[in-house]
């Protein structure tokens, strides 16, 4: 890429690449989870493995093939079953793993079955065994079958409808646990191991464990009271078809279960560890710039909002370093991380803090994205108090060039664009922005 000042920005970027470097599944594994002696210990918290007769493990997600090569290698012959449901992927099953290639098991036969088989393996684990569940970047789509009666199609109507009505993302979550068979928890109710350790890679800021992939092993408090008190909110029983009002209307009347409740007996059976999320990912971006001698801040770990209002805040922030050597004194990094995100979106955000530090000598923002979608290379961007003056010296609009979705081919052109497509965990979006000293 194109620099300015080529120090300040090798600097930012190998903070960037460390923090990265941590987040790979491999290295996230190796810190969480070791075996001592008959103990395998999950952060901490000791599981005498000579207490169990079988030990069953399944992985589900982009991350899951690594997660299997992971416990073959600690495990090896303890395991009695293992699964994996992973996007299709030319990988060799690790030890005594299956591989089952998941796209979508509501609308796909053989995905359908691929869910079936691993149900079929868990469930069949007794009250003296032990489970192990992984799940990553697309266990929300892989682990999902809707309740009898409710067609795919119609699944897909109602969503639109509360996303077009402004429903919140907790409302449709709600909604959406309570259409699944194994979301909010119930996917627990199948499971009648002695012990289950779910393992987490959460795409949820924070780590929140009730909306990380819409919680297949952990409990919900809503109910489909609720669901309902929500459609009528958003004046939708007119507009869906019957067969979904007519499931809700069951539902209230107990004609289908409830998503898992916290006093119910799976829950004190499970234990769920959140191995990786924007929390940690803040963590190891604060480590790294301390090992590069800087002072440094987590601002937030939750930020979540529109990339154009999410860049304002961030400029403003900026500001107030640089004139007031708040929250942190130059020379100096905050860091920031929160919701996922497209690396337009990235480059959005970008853009509307150039427009709000315009002028600022040597301050920078990289803006990244932990999980791409796009498959061209790149993982997020670097700009600085001069790009805003860059943009327009070219005649361009920064504000259209958001508008008009031209954000990330203009900074390709521009040599904005940070290269290295990473790996498969998404852990949230990584902002990490540097002030310098005057004689640093």
């Amino acid at each position: 890429m194109q620099t300015n000042n080529g120090k300040d920005e090798e600097q930012l970027i190998a903070i960037f690449r460390k923090t990265m470097f941590m987040s790979r599944v491999e290295h996230i594994l190796e810190r969480n989870i070791v075996m001592e002696g008959e103990c395998l210990s999950v952060q901490g918290e000791s599981f005498p493995l000579n207490s169990f007769e079988r030990i069953f493990v399944a992985g589900v997600g982009t991350c899951a093939h690594p997660f299997g090569v992971f416990m073959d290698k600690i495990l090896g012959n303890r395991i009695a079953q293992g699964i994996l449901l992973i996007p299709p992927e030319r990988v060799s099953p690790p030890g005594k793993f299956q591989l089952r290639e998941v796209t979508s098991p509501v609308v796909d036969p053989g995905s359908k079955k691929g869910l079936k088989d691993l149900l079929f393996i868990l469930g069949s684990a007794g009250e003296k065994d032990l489970v192990i569940l992984f799940l990553s970047k697309g266990t929300a789509e892989m682990l999902e079958e809707l309740h009898p009666g409710i067609s795919f199609n119609d699944y897909s109507l109602l969503i639109k409808k509360l996303q077009s009505s402004g429903a919140g993302r907790d409302e449709i979550a709600s909604v959406r646990k309570h259409l699944s068979t194994l979301k909010g928890g119930q996917m627990l109710r199948k499971l009648k191991a002695g012990k289950i350790i779910t393992l987490i890679l959460s795409d949820e800021p924070g780590g929140d464990l009730s909306g990380t992939f819409l919680a297949p092993t952990f409990y919900d408090t809503t109910t489909f009271q609720y669901c309902r008190k929500i459609l009528i909110k958003y004046n939708l029983p007119l507009k869906l078809p019957s067969p979904l009002l007519h499931f809700f209307d069951e539902g209230i009347r107990k004609k289908f279960p409830e998503t898992l409740k916290p006093n119910e007996p799976p829950v004190s059976r499970t234990y769920n560890f959140v191995l990786y999320s924007s929390t940690f990912m803040a963590s190891d971006a604060l480590e790294s710039a301390e090992e590069n001698g800087l002072s440094s801040f987590v601002l937030t770990t939750h930020l979540n909002g529109e990339p154009y209002y999410s860049g304002q805040f961030m400029g403003n922030i900026l500001k107030d370093v640089c004139k007031y050597g708040t929250p942190v004194e130059p020379p100096g990094v905050f860091i920031t991380t929160g919701k996922s995100g497209s690396l337009r979106e990235c480059c959005d955000l970008a853009i509307s803090t150039a427009l709000e530090i315009r002028g600022m000598e040597r301050t920078y923002l990289l803006s990244a994205a932990s999980f791409l979608y796009e498959d061209d290379g790149f993982s997020g961007c670097l700009i600085s108090g001069k790009t805003a003056d860059e943009m327009e010296q070219k005649g361009l609009d920064p504000i259209q060039v958001i508008t008009t979705g031209k954000s990330v081919e203009l900074f390709r052109e521009m040599g904005y664009l940070i290269p290295g497509k990473f790996h498969p965990n998404d852990c949230g979006n990584l902002y990490i922005t540097l002030v310098p000293g005057k004689n640093s």
